[in-house]
């Protein structure tokens, strides 16, 4: 989350950590480019890599791989706590999913994190064919 103060733009950090994020900064996800809701990953900027919450961690959403995944900071803020929905979103989040196929990498097996996302959001009624991922 960011805000303005006397002219800079501040960014709030609520500190979640966890390997997922940590491997991709460390380039060991080299095929993950695109965050869950479209853009490009960055190390900073705008489109600095963060952690983002599939049921958000306000609405009892937990720090862990099967409600995680990687958004640039902009549209993680622009989220915020909404309820995913709309085809686009539906669309990025199968492009981002794509990107874990076959990746294996320390306690990282994206076949495994692509079939508990779409449990996840299935859980929350977005419905996901795995065919298509």
């Amino acid at each position: 989350m960011c805000f303005e103060y006397c002219g800079v733009v501040m960014e709030i950090s609520f500190g979640y950590s966890h390997y997922l994020k940590t491997y991709w900064y460390q380039g060991k996800l080299p095929t993950v480019k695109r965050g869950m809701y479209g853009g490009e990953l960055k190390k900073k900027g705008p489109n600095k890599t963060t952690l983002e919450h599939i049921l958000p961690h306000s609405q009892g959403g937990k720090t862990t791989i099967n409600n995680l995944g990687l958004a640039t900071l902009k549209n993680n803020n622009q989220r915020g706590c909404a309820p995913l929905q709309g085809d686009k979103i539906i669309s990025d989040i199968i492009i981002y999913l794509r990107q874990f196929k076959n990746v294996v990498y320390g306690k990282l097996d994206g076949n495994r994190y692509i079939s508990l996302i779409i449990n996840t959001l299935d859980q929350l009624g977005i419905h996901i064919d795995r065919k298509v991922v």
